[in-house]
């Protein structure tokens, strides 16, 4: 990925169990050290993603709100055995609106994820309009939205 997109510089969250690991393939890839950074975790999340281009994760519901609050543009992979399959059915409604792309757990191999990562970081319009799209979907007053519904249910009772 590296090689196929110049000037590209990698974020990568490997949790606790996989940052060691994942650390030691980078450094075994030759890839240049200071085009990468693996991470146990992040906790600043707001500020990681307003320096992304493009956000490859899974599709849990923060993760989903996030990406969308942030205008993030983002190739979702949801989790395959999540329950009632609901990371699918996340990344759905924002691949509908134009705001992700997602490709499925069973789909995923080495290549066709290159392909579609160096695709999307190539085409910088195609990046914008997902932005756009993210924007959207956002919901920045969701909480004050979710309040007055049930101030209103109640007023009905």
């Amino acid at each position: 990925l590296l090689n196929q997109v110049p000037g590209l510089t990698i974020l990568h969250q490997a949790g606790a169990a996989n940052a060691e690991v994942t650390r030691a393939d980078y450094e075994k890839s030759g890839a240049d050290p200071a085009r990468w950074q693996v991470h146990a975790f992040l906790d600043d999340m707001p500020e990681r993603f307003a320096e992304a281009s493009l956000v490859l994760a899974r599709s849990g519901a923060s993760t989903v709100a996030e990406l969308a609050a942030a205008r993030k543009p983002s190739l979702l992979i949801p989790f395959a055995l999540a329950a009632d399959d609901h990371q699918r059915k996340n990344a759905e409604a924002l691949a509908n609106t134009g705001a992700a792309r997602m490709l499925l757990e069973r789909d995923v191999s080495p290549d066709r994820l290159l392909n579609e990562l160096v695709t999307l970081l190539r085409d910088q319009d195609a990046l914008t309009a997902m932005s756009r799209q993210a924007a959207e979907f956002a919901r920045p007053n969701a909480v004050s939205e979710i309040a007055e519904l049930a101030l209103s249910l109640i007023r009905t009772r």
